[in-house]
């Protein structure tokens, strides 16, 4: 039974869904950002992220050759219209609620949707390759990396113009940025038979393996190093006494048990690891993390 549904919430997306939408909650409370709009916005980061990853999975249940999907695309495409309809469903709701947010949250999510749509583009040039910007070598950790901090960083506190950005703001966009981008190297991992087939040159498939996970692990050292730096950092406080009373010792705690999880799992990656490895896994730390933060920051209204 947890298998089935392990199983459910990653191939559906549902779960990287809502590492999305907590991980955005999490971070608008950390930064003590005043929102009426926030569950909205992060009902619409959550449809968003699911339609995102649905239609890239639905992109690769049309791959020609067999030898280049995955194998939990190859269960996928016995449902091709199920799962079809569940990518549009989720991009039609992602648009509803959109049409709900901020302006500063649309151009946000513009920017991103920009850079989702020509990664995803399946382009195929004369060599009848799948082309597009996620050809450039090794750009594809960071387009991800970067839509995922436009969205659930920047986003978290991008309100109402004109932006005001404070010390806060910005460590929480760089901490945003350095836990996708560690976790997102560690799923080239996953992904480097089918991109060394597809010609895409990414640093897990040029470096190797074993450098790609020692790489990954001290990206998510240098976050856990950041987010403890930032908590021992008294200066701040002078100005910023608020900030600092929610980034408190527990606060730091929520980081640890993201970074170190991960860190746990990626060291044991392999790359016939099984699917769930990453898509239950390392996305299941970004929630965990996330729901930690947000209990912390919450405490006193939960536990009166």
């Amino acid at each position: 039974m947890f298998k089935a549904i392990r199983d459910f919430l990653v191939l559906s997306n549902i779960w990287i869904g809502l590492a999305a939408a907590t991980l955005t909650i999490a971070n608008n409370q950390i930064i003590l950002c005043m929102d009426t709009q926030l569950y909205s916005y992060a009902a619409m980061v959550y449809a968003f992220t699911v339609a995102c990853y649905s239609w890239i999975r639905y992109v690769g249940i049309r791959e020609i050759s067999k030898e280049n999907t995955s194998a939990s695309l190859q269960k996928l495409s016995t449902y091709k219209l199920p799962f079809l309809l569940w990518s549009i469903a989720h991009t039609v709701i992602g648009f509803v609620l959109l049409a709900q947010q901020s302006m500063p949250r649309i151009v946000l999510v513009g920017i991103a949707g920009v850079l989702g749509f020509f990664y995803l583009l399946p382009i195929r040039n004369a060599q009848n390759i799948n082309s597009g910007i996620r050809r450039i070598p090794f750009l594809k950790i960071g387009i991800v990396a970067l839509a995922w901090t436009l969205i659930c960083g920047v986003g978290a506190y991008a309100v109402s113009f004109p932006i005001l950005v404070r010390p806060q703001d910005i460590a929480v966009v760089i901490f945003t940025f350095l836990f996708i981008y560690g976790l997102t190297f560690a799923f080239d991992i996953r992904d480097i038979s089918w991109d060394k087939n597809q010609h895409l040159k990414t640093m897990a498939s040029s470096i190797g393996i074993e450098k790609a996970k020692r790489f990954s692990i001290w990206i998510l050292v240098v976050y856990l190093l950041a987010g403890f730096a930032l908590y021992v950092y008294i200066p701040c406080y002078a100005n910023y006494k608020d900030f600092f009373a929610s980034y408190r010792l527990a606060s730091y705690v929520a980081v640890l048990f993201g970074g170190i999880g991960s860190i746990l799992i990626i060291k044991d990656l392999k790359e016939d690891s099984p699917e769930h490895y990453y898509g239950f896994g390392l996305d299941g730390m970004i929630i965990i993390q996330s729901v930690v933060s947000a209990l912390v920051l919450n405490f006193d209204r939960f536990f009166p």
